[in-house]
Protein backbone atom coordinates (compact mmCIF):
# COMPACT_ATOMS: atom_id res chain seq x y z
CA UNK A 1 0.00 0.00 0.00
CA UNK A 2 1.24 3.04 -0.77
CA UNK A 3 -0.98 5.31 1.42
CA UNK A 4 -3.47 4.99 3.83
CA UNK A 5 -5.77 6.74 5.52
CA UNK A 6 -7.06 5.71 8.54
CA UNK A 7 -9.62 7.47 11.38
CA UNK A 8 -8.72 5.87 14.72
CA UNK A 9 -7.50 1.87 13.98
CA UNK A 10 -9.54 1.67 11.23
CA UNK A 11 -8.44 1.81 7.40
CA UNK A 12 -10.69 3.51 5.49
CA UNK A 13 -8.94 4.51 2.05
CA UNK A 14 -6.30 3.39 -0.45
CA UNK A 15 -4.14 5.22 -2.58
CA UNK A 16 -2.47 3.76 -5.29
CA UNK A 17 0.13 6.06 -6.54
CA UNK A 18 2.17 5.18 -10.21
CA UNK A 19 4.44 6.96 -12.45
CA UNK A 20 3.23 9.85 -14.35
CA UNK A 21 3.06 7.94 -17.36
CA UNK A 22 1.71 5.24 -15.89
CA UNK A 23 -1.51 3.50 -17.57
CA UNK A 24 -4.63 3.53 -14.77
CA UNK A 25 -5.60 0.45 -15.85
CA UNK A 26 -7.62 -2.26 -14.45
CA UNK A 27 -5.06 -4.04 -13.46
CA UNK A 28 -4.03 -1.04 -10.89
CA UNK A 29 -7.74 -0.25 -10.15
CA UNK A 30 -7.39 -4.46 -9.11
CA UNK A 31 -4.41 -4.11 -7.31
CA UNK A 32 -5.60 -1.51 -4.85
CA UNK A 33 -8.88 -2.89 -4.35
CA UNK A 34 -7.03 -6.03 -3.37
CA UNK A 35 -5.08 -3.96 -0.72
CA UNK A 36 -8.13 -2.57 0.81
CA UNK A 37 -10.58 -5.54 0.79
CA UNK A 38 -7.39 -7.02 3.12
CA UNK A 39 -7.82 -3.86 4.86
CA UNK A 40 -11.15 -4.21 5.10
CA UNK A 41 -11.25 -0.40 3.27
CA UNK A 42 -14.03 0.54 1.16
CA UNK A 43 -12.52 3.35 -0.47
CA UNK A 44 -9.71 3.06 -3.28
CA UNK A 45 -7.75 5.88 -5.30
CA UNK A 46 -5.69 5.36 -7.82
CA UNK A 47 -3.28 8.44 -9.32
CA UNK A 48 -0.66 8.86 -11.11
CA UNK A 49 -0.51 12.55 -10.08
CA UNK A 50 -1.77 13.97 -13.33
CA UNK A 51 -4.94 11.40 -13.05
CA UNK A 52 -7.42 10.61 -9.84
CA UNK A 53 -10.19 8.10 -9.82
CA UNK A 54 -11.81 7.31 -6.63
CA UNK A 55 -13.80 3.87 -6.44
CA UNK A 56 -16.04 2.75 -4.00
CA UNK A 57 -15.38 -1.16 -2.79
CA UNK A 58 -17.96 -3.63 -2.43
CA UNK A 59 -16.89 -7.01 -1.19
CA UNK A 60 -18.89 -9.71 -2.42
CA UNK A 61 -18.23 -13.16 -0.80
CA UNK A 62 -16.47 -15.83 -2.92
CA UNK A 63 -16.13 -13.24 -6.19
CA UNK A 64 -14.40 -10.26 -7.19
CA UNK A 65 -15.48 -7.15 -5.63
CA UNK A 66 -17.73 -4.43 -7.11
CA UNK A 67 -16.65 -1.34 -7.99
CA UNK A 68 -18.44 2.05 -8.35
CA UNK A 69 -16.21 4.54 -10.24
CA UNK A 70 -17.37 7.86 -8.09
CA UNK A 71 -14.91 10.28 -10.23
CA UNK A 72 -12.33 10.33 -12.24
CA UNK A 73 -10.34 13.47 -12.13
CA UNK A 74 -7.36 14.66 -15.29
CA UNK A 75 -5.56 17.68 -13.85
CA UNK A 76 -3.51 18.37 -16.92
CA UNK A 77 -6.20 17.89 -19.25
CA UNK A 78 -7.44 20.96 -21.64
CA UNK A 79 -9.48 22.69 -18.95
CA UNK A 80 -7.15 22.16 -16.02
CA UNK A 81 -8.34 22.52 -12.49
CA UNK A 82 -12.02 22.67 -13.07
CA UNK A 83 -14.93 23.60 -10.58
CA UNK A 84 -15.85 19.79 -11.39
CA UNK A 85 -12.72 18.83 -10.53
CA UNK A 86 -12.21 20.28 -7.53
CA UNK A 87 -15.34 19.92 -6.15
CA UNK A 88 -14.39 15.89 -6.87
CA UNK A 89 -11.40 16.47 -4.89
CA UNK A 90 -13.10 17.60 -2.25
CA UNK A 91 -14.54 14.49 -2.16
CA UNK A 92 -10.63 13.04 -0.25
CA UNK A 93 -10.93 15.54 2.66
CA UNK A 94 -12.13 14.15 6.28
CA UNK A 95 -14.82 17.02 5.72
CA UNK A 96 -16.42 15.08 2.90
CA UNK A 97 -15.62 11.68 3.93
CA UNK A 98 -16.73 12.13 7.62
CA UNK A 99 -19.37 14.58 7.25
CA UNK A 100 -21.21 11.89 4.53
CA UNK A 101 -20.51 13.92 1.21
CA UNK A 102 -18.36 11.43 0.24
CA UNK A 103 -21.25 8.31 0.90
CA UNK A 104 -24.27 10.78 -0.50
CA UNK A 105 -21.74 11.27 -3.87
CA UNK A 106 -21.39 7.47 -4.39
CA UNK A 107 -25.00 6.74 -3.51
CA UNK A 108 -25.74 8.91 -6.13
CA UNK A 109 -22.99 7.86 -8.89
CA UNK A 110 -24.36 4.19 -8.20
CA UNK A 111 -28.14 5.13 -8.64
CA UNK A 112 -27.76 7.14 -12.18
CA UNK A 113 -25.38 4.82 -13.75
CA UNK A 114 -26.42 3.73 -17.08
CA UNK A 115 -26.94 -0.19 -15.88
CA UNK A 116 -29.46 1.07 -13.15
CA UNK A 117 -30.94 3.24 -15.33
CA UNK A 118 -31.41 0.91 -18.22
CA UNK A 119 -32.55 -1.65 -15.60
CA UNK A 120 -35.42 0.89 -14.26
CA UNK A 121 -36.96 1.74 -17.54
CA UNK A 122 -36.98 -2.31 -18.63
CA UNK A 123 -38.48 -3.38 -15.70
CA UNK A 124 -41.87 -4.53 -15.54
CA UNK A 125 -43.89 -1.69 -13.94
CA UNK A 126 -42.56 0.79 -16.13
CA UNK A 127 -43.18 -1.44 -19.50
CA UNK A 128 -46.77 -1.85 -18.30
Amino acid sequence: VDIALKRGDHIFLVIECKNIRSKLNNNVRDQAAGYATSLSAEWVVVTNGQIWRLYRVIPQPGRDPRFIEVFDVALLDEDGVSEVDAENLFLLTSRAVFGGDLEKMSHLVACTSKKRILQALASERVIK
